[in-house]
């Protein structure tokens, strides 16, 4: 027997503003509280790796050709070749914007900053998650828990994997979650999968998961 999708609340304007809020407000205070961390050993692989990425996007920018043969691609993105690179491309990105436009106040903060989005966006999905499924007071609750979190608070403020990995886990199960009621669904789950595998490996228990269920 198919299991039975639980009941659905309709999502509106409203509820989308208030998970903007929550996003936009986590990200302030990540932001005005990321100084008085220091940095984690992680972090500092993945921003070397970003430095190596973010110079292979500068050629890019400035001779593609060059960019795009093999040796370039294999001398750039060799560090920390383990882990899957989104994460680390985004790191780059954001430092390329510090290196030219100087946008943040500290050098560090351009690493972690895309992070920090990640992080406000999932408490925007925690709470669209919660909403649809229970109201919009239960989808309060547990986005404003959990980023309380002492953990999650101070990983949320980092450049590391493990706030993204969570969010793109978090929107694979809920883009699934909404597949059961409408197939339409599974081609936004299928593309979020692709996003949490290109995260962390820990996205290959998602399937197992899914199949269980």
């Amino acid at each position: 027997m198919s299991p039975r999708p639980a009941a659905r609340r309709e999502i509106g304007a409203r509820d989308q503003a208030i998970g903007a809020s929550l996003a936009l407000a986590y990200l302030v205070l990540l932001f005005v509280t990321a100084p008085a961390i220091g940095l984690s050993r992680d972090e500092g692989i993945y921003a070397i790796a970003a430095e190596e990425y973010g110079a292979w996007f500068r050629l890019l920018a400035s001779d593609p050709s060059a960019a795009m043969t093999r040796e370039s691609i294999d001398a750039h993105w060799a560090v920390n070749h383990e882990h899957p690179a989104l994460m680390k491309a985004l790191f780059a990105l954001s430092a390329n914007a510090q290196t030219a436009f100087s946008v943040f106040p500290q050098p560090s903060l351009a690493y972690r900053f895309p992070a920090m989005v990640i992080s406000g966006l999932l408490l925007w999905l925690v709470y669209i998650f919660g909403a649809r499924t229970f109201g919009r007071q239960p989808g309060v609750f547990p986005a404003g828990s959990f980023a309380l979190l002492p953990r999650v608070f101070y990983h949320a403020h980092l450049d590391c994997f493990d706030v993204p990995i969570t969010f793109f886990a978090t929107l694979t199960t809920y883009f699934y979650w909404r597949s059961l009621s409408r197939r339409s669904w599974a081609v936004p789950t299928g593309l979020a999968f692709g996003l949490a595998r290109a995260t962390k490996h820990n996205a290959w228990l998602l399937p197992i998961v899914y199949a269980i269920h």
